[in-house]
């Protein structure tokens, strides 16, 4: 397990580079780091046969490498191209400048590839996909998946796996808003809000985790405030007098001379 509080040198992978450039997004902790939300969410959840795959579409396929080879073009740009298939056809993708990518997929082996479908050499293929294992976590591939800002060397599909770590390493958090807020307004728990904002099944489910958290954020925001007034209103309060009857009296003579 990992705390909350715990640097984020605990997740591992994580060294000195990749600390100093976290830094640079004001990521220190863990908890910053399952607090960095993204901005928004590419929609690879439309899950086709490969035959069905037309011009223009954005989605995924599961489907089996049959074959890779990386070529040089006629402007010396690093091409690299895959036939990828399952039963009912086969397409192509193409990589430009990514030449590890013929060492990482492993011809044989079953991908979950999204992306979207463009014309190349007129025919239609995936351009610039990406893949993953199709019987792993899928992060990258099939589902809603989070981009955030990032940074140099950071890139979202880096911070993707890193947060994954993160929620599925520590202890669950204790929920800080009020139930009966939480009731009242059907916001999700904070446990199940930052899996929901991170990794949605549904655009449904991404928005209800940002609603909580934005209404938290002026929550709390609201309570400050109200701390701050209370602070001056006790700052402000007169001494109070001590009035005796006998010093009454004699100020009632005094005033009626």
């Amino acid at each position: 397990m990992i705390g909350l509080y715990d640097n984020v040198s605990v997740i591992p992978k994580v060294g000195p580079k990749y600390k100093a450039e976290l830094k640079k997004l004001g990521l220190e902790t863990v908890e910053d780091l399952v607090y960095y939300f993204p901005f928004r969410y590419t929609d690879y959840s439309h899950l086709k046969k490969v035959n069905d795959l037309r011009v223009g579409d954005v989605a995924t396929a599961i489907t089996t490498l049959e074959k890779i080879n990386t070529v040089y073009t006629k402007s010396r740009k690093v091409l690299t191209k895959a036939t990828f298939s399952d039963e009912t056809g086969k397409i192509n993708a193409v990589w430009f400048n990514q030449r590890y990518l013929q060492k990482m997929l492993q011809t044989g082996g079953n991908y979950s590839i999204s992306g979207k479908i463009d014309l190349f050499s007129n025919k239609p293929v995936f351009v610039s996909p990406d893949t993953e294992l199709a019987d792993g976590n899928r992060l990258n591939t099939g589902r809603f998946v989070p981009v955030y800002s990032e940074t140099a060397g950071v890139s979202s599909k880096w911070l993707r796996a890193k947060i994954f770590f993160a929620l599925s390493h520590m202890p669950t958090i204790d929920e800080y808003m009020p139930t009966w807020l939480l009731k009242k307004h059907a916001f999700p728990g904070v446990a199940e809000a930052l899996a929901n904002i991170h990794f949605p099944t549904t655009a449904e489910a991404a928005q209800g985790a940002r609603t909580r958290f934005a209404y938290e954020e002026v929550f709390f925001e609201m309570l400050k405030v109200q701390k701050r007034k209370h602070e001056w209103d006790d700052a402000l309060q007169s001494a109070v007098l001590q009035v005796t009857a006998g010093t009454l009296k004699a100020f009632i003579k005094k005033t009626t001379l």
